[in-house]
């Protein structure tokens, strides 16, 4: 891996809106218990990627996937757990969030 891109986030997306860095995380088990708190698994060069884009103004977020379903970390959110009650968003609202953050066209998306 080239050591020069290590901490950018997955995913570029750019609309008519506006642009969205968006790193991507899955779980594949999820803690039974509601109080265990689940934290997306960035490294520390994603963090810092990541913290210092938001304080440039830059649209970030960190979504977490998991087999129950999603959540989407905005504003330097991400440092903080969640607990699997949070894990709600179906994975087309992540889409649909994710085309009105930067005004995309779904079927430009597809082509």
């Amino acid at each position: 891996m080239n050591s020069m891109q290590n901490g950018i986030p997955d995913c570029y997306f750019s609309g008519d809106k506006g642009d969205l860095w968006a790193e991507m995380k899955y779980i594949s088990t999820v803690p039974k218990r509601d109080t265990t708190l689940i934290y997306p698994d960035l490294s520390e060069l994603q963090k810092k990627w990541l913290n210092n884009r938001y304080d440039e103004g830059r649209n970030t977020c960190v979504i977490l996937g998991s087999p129950i379903g999603c959540y989407v970390f905005t504003d330097k959110t991400w440092t903080n757990g969640i607990t699997r009650n949070h894990l709600v968003t179906p994975r087309l609202e992540v889409i649909e969030w994710i085309l009105h953050q930067t005004k995309l066209n779904y079927k430009t998306c597809a082509e």
